[in-house]
């Protein structure tokens, strides 16, 4: 009975020391930063057409496990409020005595969830990561502002220009287009992507580190007209974003 006891006593002290081992080697903490957020885009449709990043925020958690003294992995979940700025214009001649100009610029700010999944390679206190990030879109909306200029000969000239200014939901704008073309949608909800980094992880768990992530997939959808000027489909077309992170943040060992 003496020698099954002291083996259980053992084996406990085994299994604990070996448990205690495995969760060292995890980190878990926070993290929050200011982002610039911007979009790869380009539609030929237009004379012009710009993108301007915007300012943003990104906070959430962090878990890190750790491979060796060089090597480890770190997931994270990241709440980020992203975006993107446009500037379109265009000039229509629809007939010979009726032409059209107008300008747009467009705010767009949007609501995410973020895990990125980055291998990083440690030396001393300094590190570089890169990794995939799939990222969720809650939602969000988007602030329109510009001016049409009609300029009209049929028998005398006049020139005549009107203003324009209004704000719509994600789900406003997925509701109406829902109604013309059943089941699509203007913004694609998960977006794929990839980030590489830098940073400084101090002994005392204090971190900070600078980061640059793209999507691989389309954020947003555009409808095509046919001669008629009624809507036929969605397609996808360049708007990929993109986001440049400055965190602080903090870690410890479990």
């Amino acid at each position: 009975m003496k020698k099954i006891s002291k083996i259980l006593l053992v084996g406990a002290i085994m299994v604990f020391a070996t448990s205690s081992d495995l969760m060292a080697q995890f980190k878990i903490g926070v993290k929050a930063g200011v982002s610039m957020n911007g979009m790869f885009g380009k539609d030929n449709y237009y004379d012009k057409y710009e993108t301007r990043p915007v300012c943003g925020f990104r906070a959430g958690v962090v878990g890190e496990y750790i491979l060796n003294n060089k090597l480890s992995v770190s997931a994270e979940l990241l709440y980020a409020r992203q975006g993107y700025s446009l500037h379109i214009e265009k000039t229509e001649t629809d007939f010979p005595w009726n032409d059209l100009f107008y300008k747009l610029d467009e705010d767009v700010f949007s609501n995410h969830i973020n895990i990125p999944i980055m291998l990083r390679y440690n030396f001393g206190g300094f590190y570089v990561e890169a990794g995939p990030q799939i990222g969720f879109c809650l939602g969000g909306k988007s602030h329109s502002y510009g001016e049409y200029t009609y300029t009209v000969v049929e028998g005398d000239y006049f020139l005549t220009t009107s203003t324009f200014d209004y704000e719509n939901t994600f789900k406003e704008i997925e509701s109406n287009g829902k109604e013309r073309l059943d089941d699509y949608r203007m913004y694609n909800r998960v977006n794929v992507g990839f980030a590489v980094g830098v940073g400084y992880e101090f002994p005392f768990g204090v971190f900070l580190s600078a980061r640059y992530a793209m999507d691989f997939t389309n954020s947003y959808n555009k409808i095509t007209n046919d001669a008629t000027g009624k809507a036929v489909s969605w397609e996808s077309f360049p708007s990929k974003q993109w986001g440049a992170v400055l965190a602080v943040g903090y870690k410890f060992r479990i």
